[in-house]
């Protein structure tokens, strides 16, 4: 979990608010799951058209959407493994 801000509730104290960065990730590809499977499918299909089927062969949807996430969030290391 990581600590990303501060809210201020309706009696003025403050309290921290913390996120847990896969539940936001979670949240960011439900919002965004139709787009990501499109681009998923053009990657995989134009990739193919290039590099044949040596391309991206050892990944599948689910690394390819938690690099997409990665690459995306400013001032965040990478958590994918691979």
């Amino acid at each position: 979990m990581c600590l990303d801000a501060y809210s201020d509730d309706s009696d003025g104290d403050f309290h921290h608010i913390v996120t847990d960065p896969d539940r936001t990730r979670r949240a960011w590809v439900d919002e965004h799951y139709d787009q990501l499977v499109e681009l998923f499918h053009a990657f995989k299909q134009n990739g193919e058209l290039v590099f044949g089927g040596a391309h991206y062969q050892n990944g599948g949807f689910h690394t390819f959407i938690c690099h997409t996430y990665d690459m995306m969030m400013p001032h965040r290391y990478p958590q994918t493994s691979d």
